[in-house]
This record gives structure tokens, sequence and C-alpha cells, in this order.
């Protein structure tokens, strides 16, 4: 590792508040599950590349699907987010930061 990305780990940690070497650990296990995930993904291809859907089973799978599964409801998803007949929120909070349905959601970093 060079100096350049040594200070730029170095920067890096400081800002999110952890240890270098805990920032080299989390980038460490990130990568290693990538790879795994990557490899389950070609297991998976191989699999379905021997033994390919047969198209009568997935043509008649869609048709029960469509005869046992009920008719879903779609109308919310043109109310508004806040205020609109899925939010839950009282008609004074609507808009606000008292909202659940507007708080933004935090995200950890790595």
């Amino acid at each position: 590792m060079d100096d350049t990305e040594a200070a730029e780990l170095a920067a890096l940690a400081k800002t999110l508040r952890i240890s270098r070497a805990d920032l080299i650990r989390r980038a460490c296990t990130k990568y290693v599950q990538g790879l795994r995930e990557a490899e389950l993904d070609r297991e998976y291809e191989r699999g379905y590349l021997a033994i390919p859907e047969d198209s009568a089973v997935s043509s008649a799978s869609a048709t029960l699907a469509g005869m046992l599964l009920q008719p879903e409801d779609w109308a919310d998803l043109n109310a508004e987010k806040c205020g609109g007949r899925i939010c839950h929120c009282r008609p004074e909070d609507a808009r606000s930061s008292s909202c659940l349905a507007t708080k933004p959601i935090r995200s950890e970093v790595l």
C-alpha cells in the first residue's frame, strides 16, 4: 500500500469514526461476501443451464397462479406518500418532520 492509499484510508476511517484496521476489516468482509455471492450466482446459472425450465411448466404455473391469487388493489400507489390515503399521520403532522412517512432512513456506511 502506498502513502496516498494509506492517507486516504486514514482520512476515511477518521470521517467514519472507526479505526483504520476496522475499516480494512469491513472492506475485506464485503469483498469476500461479494465473491461468495458471485460464486452462488455462477452455480445457479450452471444448474439452470444443465436443467433448463420447461416452457409448458412455466406457462401452466402462470395460469394456475392467475386462477388462485386474488387481484391486488394498487389504488394506494397513486396516493400521496404523506397525507394521502396510505398515510396514517394526523393532518397536522402531514408534510412535517413528525410524519413517519417522510422521515429519512439512515443507512450505515460500509
